[in-house]
């Protein structure tokens, strides 16, 4: 019975944690972004398959290919410059490394 207890405390705290990071995200002054969260969006480029996940990660994987390389994971929202039209951009940062290709003929 003690170690259910400590469990359920334990489930209750990493739930309190998790919630409370999703509030200190940035979902923009009006919560405008508040949507893409927990969505993900995948797209063909190139011969190359994009997972854009807003507010968790990106990564990249051969079409047809089943490793994937990650991008980046969410970092930060950058603000348009001031008088700028540009939107908000979201930044990721921290991807794996660029795999190294032979570029010899």
């Amino acid at each position: 019975r003690l170690e259910k207890l400590k469990r359920d405390k334990e489930d209750s705290e990493k739930a309190a944690q998790e919630i409370r990071g999703h509030m200190a995200r940035d979902y923009g002054a009006k919560k405008q972004y508040y949507a893409l969260y927990g969505q993900c969006y995948e797209e063909p480029i190139q011969g190359y398959s994009y997972t854009v996940c807003p507010y968790d990660k990106v990564e990249q994987k051969a079409l047809g290919g089943s490793t994937s390389f990650s991008i980046g994971r969410y970092s930060r929202w950058e603000e348009p410059r001031e008088g700028a039209q540009e939107a908000h951009v979201m930044l990721f940062s921290g991807g794996d490394r660029c795999p190294a290709r032979n570029r010899e003929g």
